[in-house]
C-alpha cells in the first residue's frame, strides 16, 4: 500500500519500467504466432488465446499510462484522458501523415473529405483511436489508389457521428475495401501497440 510521496515515486519507477520492459510483447507475440501457425489447426483457439491476452494488455497499459500521465501537466487532459477530444483534428492528422506515406508508395494519394459532425468535442481516450483510424485510413487509400488507374482518384470520405452516448466514425471507403477484397493489413506492433510496418503497411506489389 502506498502511504506517501516516496512511495509513490517509487511505484511509479517501476511501473514505468515495466511497461519499457514489456513494450515489445507485441511483436513477440505477432512473430511467434507467424512462425508456428502452420502447426496450429485450431483458429479458435488462436483467436481466444489473442483476444483474452491483447485485451488484458491493452487494460493494464491503459491504466498504468493513466497512473504515470496525472504526474504531467498536459493542456485539455486528465491523465490520458483529452477532455476536449476533436475527432475532426484527429482525422486531419491521421490523413495528412497516411497521405504522405501513400504519395510516397505510388506517387498519389487521395484526399480525405470529413462531414458530419465536425466541431463535435468530448472527453476520450485517444491513443487507441489514433493507431486504429490511421490503420483505416491506411487501407483505404490503398484500395482506392490500387482500384483506380486512371487520372482521377475518389476521395476518402470519413463521416462523424455524435450523440450523448457514443460517436461513429463512418468510413464509405470500407465499401472499396470488401468490393475489392482487400484485407486489413497484418503488421507488427512495434511501440507498444504501434507498429512501423513495411513501408507503413504499403504493401509491395507484385
Amino acid at each position: 500500500m502506498i502511504r506517501d510521496l516516496e512511495q509513490e515515486k517509487h511505484w511509479s519507477d517501476t511501473l514505468r519500467s515495466l511497461l519499457d520492459d514489456h513494450k515489445d510483447v507485441v511483436t513477440q507475440l505477432a512473430e511467434g504466432f507467424s512462425e508456428c501457425r502452420k502447426y496450429i489447426h485450431d483458429e479458435a483457439l488462436i483467436k481466444t488465446f489473442l483476444d483474452r491476452t491483447l485485451t488484458s494488455r491493452l487494460g493494464i497499459r491503459m491504466l498504468s499510462e493513466h497512473h504515470l500521465s496525472l504526474h504531467d501537466e498536459k493542456p485539455n487532459h486528465v491523465g490520458i484522458i483529452n477532455i476536449n477530444f476533436s475527432p475532426r483534428k484527429l482525422i486531419e492528422k491521421k490523413a495528412e501523415f497516411i497521405g504522405n506515406v501513400c504519395e510516397a508508395k505510388y506517387g498519389r494519394a487521395p484526399s480525405v473529405k470529413i462531414n458530419g459532425h465536425i466541431n463535435a468535442t468530448f472527453p476520450y481516450i485517444q491513443p487507441p483511436l489514433d493507431y486504429i483510424l490511421g490503420e483505416l485510413l491506411k487501407n483505404a487509400m490503398r484500395a482506392t489508389v490500387e482500384s483506380n488507374h486512371g487520372s482521377h482518384i475518389p476521395d476518402v470520405t470519413v463521416t462523424i457521428a455524435n450523440s450523448d452516448h457514443h460517436f461513429v466514425i463512418s468510413k464509405p471507403t470500407q465499401q472499396w475495401l470488401q468490393r475489392y477484397g482487400w484485407e486489413i493489413l497484418p503488421h507488427p506492433a512495434h511501440s507498444p501497440d504501434l507498429a512501423p510496418f513495411r513501408r507503413h503497411g504499403f504493401r509491395d506489389r507484385r
